[in-house]
């Protein structure tokens, strides 16, 4: 049986989701198995996730996925290059994947591959660090580098999910993965697009308090109307700005430094904002200069306030978390007990016994979903949610 693991933030889960799922099995077999690793409840934009983790998760295995595993925070919350490294690492760490299955706007790997065996050589590096010194943004420099080396194959950077396969096919490479990579046309809108089928369109209608639910499939559909009804969504992060904003100000000129992506001075501008700013979009458009992307400094902004530092992405996660588990999941898991490199965790509880780097993870996790349930109704915002969530079981 094939295993293909998705790296996924599902915010929401939408057709175009089930269309890649589907598309893993048509290429790779009918009985091919689905292990997503996915986001918890914040996410690489910046944002807090419009449902919870758990939540999503369980939509997932009603699309199709058979075992959703979480990419811990400090890769969620990074780069698109360390948000690979950590779902591959994830995947290789589980020792039961196959394939690695991404969409991307080019559906051929060929490019993919060319780019990023391009974007590592010594030629294409000293090209792009002339390129920054002209203070041009890192994926404008990046761009004109590789383009300066491949020509017109160097396109496929200008979109988002191409980019974001380039990134895997680096991951994998770095990491010495035997996971095979599959890539999948994307169907319906861009990543973040404002298009419809696109996730971001579908947070917007949300928002709105316009009529989202015709773009997001049965079954999940059902799961997030619960989560409305009992006062757990949708979640933005308007709702957590107090909150936000009090971790900030409490915080001391070390913290801006340790943060990931402070480099150049961007944190000392991170700092000044958040002395002076009435809000985080205000913050953020006060720290934002045209060489950095506004999604890095919304990331900043997050992990400062949740306690994320550069050092947490920079090795492997030393746990993999299980947040619902579908009928052939169980096979994944039974599996992974035998191939994984490290503790699998069902009962959150046990991670206690671990200790060192896997509970100061936890800890933080669990202090983030503390902060991400304030967005909740009053009646449910109880705290320690993390320390008490097993995994959702769904055999349908």
């Amino acid at each position: 049986m094939n295993i293909a693991g998705i790296i996924c933030e599902y915010n929401p889960i939408h057709r175009g989701h089930t269309h890649h799922i589907q598309e893993t099995r048509r290429l790779l077999g009918e009985d091919t198995a689905v292990l997503c690793v996915m986001s918890g409840n914040f996410v690489q934009r910046g944002q807090a996730a419009i449902f919870e983790k758990h939540a999503r998760a369980a939509a997932a295995l009603r699309c199709g996925a058979d075992l959703v595993v979480e990419l811990p925070l400090p890769y969620a919350l990074s780069s698109a290059e360390r948000f690979a490294f950590g779902g591959v690492s994830t995947l290789n760490l589980l020792g039961c994947a196959t394939h690695i299955s991404f969409g991307s706007e080019t559906g051929d790997l060929a490019p993919l591959h060319a780019v990023s065996e391009c974007v590592d050589a010594p030629e294409t590096l000293a090209r792009m660090k002339a390129e920054l010194k002209k203070g041009v943004s890192y994926p404008r420099a990046r761009a004109h580098a590789v383009y300066s080396v491949l020509g017109e194959q160097a396109g496929v950077l200008m979109t988002p999910n191409n980019t974001l396969g380039i990134e895997y096919l680096r991951a994998l490479k770095a990491t010495q993965s035997s996971i095979a990579p599959v890539t999948i046309p994307r169907k319906g809108a861009q990543h973040d697009s404002a298009g419809a089928e696109s996730a971001s369109f579908i947070r917007k209608q949300f928002q709105a308090g316009s009529d989202p639910w015709p773009l997001i499939p049965d079954g999940a559909g059902d799961i997030y109307r619960a989560e409305i009804a009992q006062g757990r969504g949708p979640v933005f992060t308007e709702a957590l700005e107090i909150a936000i904003l009090s971790r900030l100000r409490m915080l001391q000129p070390a913290a801006f430094e340790r943060l990931p992506d402070a480099s150049e001075g961007l944190e000392r501008r991170l700092m000044r904002a958040v002395a002076l700013c009435p809000d985080i979009q205000s913050i953020a458009r006060e720290t934002k200069t045209k060489r950095y992307a506004l999604s890095r400094i919304r990331r900043m902004i997050l992990c400062a306030a949740l306690g994320v530092t550069a050092d947490l992405n920079r090795l492997p996660p030393p746990y993999v978390r299980v947040l619902a588990i579908g009928r052939c999941g169980r096979e994944i898991l039974s599996r992974a007990r035998e191939t994984a490199q490290v503790p699998v965790i069902t009962k959150p509880a046990s991670v206690r016994r671990l200790g060192g780097r896997a509970l100061k993870l936890f800890e933080l996790e669990a202090a983030a979903t503390d902060l991400y349930t304030l967005a909740f109704d009053k009646k449910v915002r109880q705290g320690g949610r993390e320390w008490t969530l097993s995994p959702i079981v769904d055999t349908e």
